[in-house]
């Protein structure tokens, strides 16, 4: 008999309706120091397949890391990798371009898995070393395809071992709050106001607002606006025009999707869109 889907289950699929992408910047031995991954600007991904890595997180002690591995940092994060050993690391790095609000702030600031204990991680990071070392025709998107499955394995890893924690989560076990983050998940496009929220909580908004705040960590709509830019997001890099896409997330003009997306991003749709599809 199948289990019960839960309030939790349905939350994380609507979140994971789209696999956030990966791009390799850095593919090689890493002898010492690396200048390249020292404060991004987004999340990122680390694989190691040999050798000894150490991990410097700014106000935090130096961590050793084995091969293989994988490295997920979902947010921006200062650090720095080194290469041990006369040897060195080989290592493969990558950004995380599509990975924003709610999923990443749900996951810890960072998480290393041992591809020992997870085989089926281990196989598509094999291939993408391979690939890198060979650098036969397509070799870079082959890889950029691998990541992108290595990155949503990773985040199923979180998900089987309940380590997605905090939040939205807790807010989906809140009796008050769990059929409004349904509803902004599952409406994006409604053209939702804090009253039309607080009515679905059945609380006043001044209640309403402040109760979402101690849960989820942040105002309803600056939830809700982070939501709608991960939509768009996936949208555009399905290659949806932006007026569409400004339509689905529930903006009434370009102007006013293209001004919010501008804000979060830094980047206008059209930009966005024509760097994630490779057409500048």
């Amino acid at each position: 008999m199948a289990e019960p889907v839960t309030a939790r289950d349905t939350l994380l699929s609507h979140m994971l309706r789209f696999a956030p992408a990966a791009t390799m910047f850095y593919s090689g031995t890493l002898c010492g120091l690396s200048p390249d991954v020292d404060g991004l600007s987004q999340g990122c991904l680390h694989l190691l397949s040999r050798g000894e890595l150490r991990l410097t997180r700014r106000g935090a002690a130096p961590l050793s890391l084995q091969a293989p591995c994988v490295v997920l940092f979902p947010r921006q994060y200062e650090h720095q990798v080194e290469g041990l050993g006369a040897e060195g690391a080989e290592l493969m790095c990558a950004t995380l371009s599509d990975l924003g609000p709610p999923m990443s702030m749900l996951m810890p600031e960072f998480t290393v898995v041992d591809l020992r204990t997870t085989p089926r991680l281990h196989r598509p990071v094999e291939l993408m070393f391979k690939e890198a070392e060979a650098r036969a025709y397509g070799y870079g998107a082959a890889i950029d395809r691998l990541l992108q499955y290595t990155l949503v394995l990773v985040i199923r890893h979180l998900v089987d071992n309940d380590m997605l924690q905090g939040g939205v989560i807790d807010a989906m076990s809140d009796d008050k709050l769990h059929a409004v983050i349904e509803a902004l998940h599952t409406a994006p496009d409604r053209d939702w106001t804090l009253e039309a929220m607080a009515e679905l909580s059945h609380l006043s908004r001044s209640a309403f607002a402040q109760r979402f705040v101690q849960v989820v960590g942040m105002p309803p709509l600056a939830y809700l606006t982070g939501w709608r830019m991960s939509l768009a997001r996936n949208l555009l890099a399905e290659g949806k025009a932006v007026k569409v896409v400004a339509n689905e997330t529930g903006y009434h003009s370009v102007a006013s999707f293209a001004r919010v997306f501008q804000r979060v991003t830094g980047m206008s749709p059209g930009a966005w869109q024509r760097a994630r599809l490779g057409l500048t």
